[in-house]
């Protein structure tokens, strides 16, 4: 019985050394910041906005919904009040440039901003994408970065 006991407390303290080892470098990845090459896929799904920084002055998000979604170079971006009053959408595809998102809208519901594009910084983490802008601004063919305001969002998947 002794025999059968040593080679069997071996092998679970060897899966549970491979569990921790495993869940660790999870953690680790989920964590880890995405390079270019990776964002693509990093991004797909559907984020709702956590809270947004406008020229360093936080929103308050308890009025106010944003959800955008990602998917195979195309985006959809929506926002409402807690009434359910449309305050603004849009569509339109997006790239990267190394380390940088660029985005150009197809539609918006302000109509100057169609054929609109912006460039930001954006990383993921996880679960969490940080969007850092605007660091270059197109509307109606002028370059309007200058005038822009300095705009950070934490988003999470929803």
């Amino acid at each position: 019985m002794k025999q059968l006991l040593i080679p069997v407390v071996a092998i679970f303290s060897c899966i549970g050394f491979v569990q921790c080892n495993l869940a660790e470098a999870k953690k680790e990845q989920q964590n880890k910041k995405r390079v270019p090459d990776t964002l693509d896929k990093a991004v797909e799904g559907t984020w709702k906005l956590v809270w947004s920084e406008r020229n360093g002055e936080r929103s308050d998000m308890n009025n106010h919904v944003q959800v955008k979604m990602f998917s195979g170079g195309s985006f959809i971006l929506f926002a409402h009040d807690t009434a359910g009053t449309v305050k603004f959408s849009g569509y339109g595809r997006y790239n990267f440039e190394g380390p940088q998102y660029h985005e150009t809208f197809q539609y918006h519901s302000h109509k100057p901003y169609w054929g609109a594009m912006d460039w930001q910084n954006l990383e993921v983490k996880g679960d969490t994408m940080y969007m850092n802008g605007f660091t270059k601004v197109v509307v109606d063919g002028k370059d309007m970065t200058a005038g822009w305001p300095k705009i950070k969002e934490k988003l999470v998947r929803w």
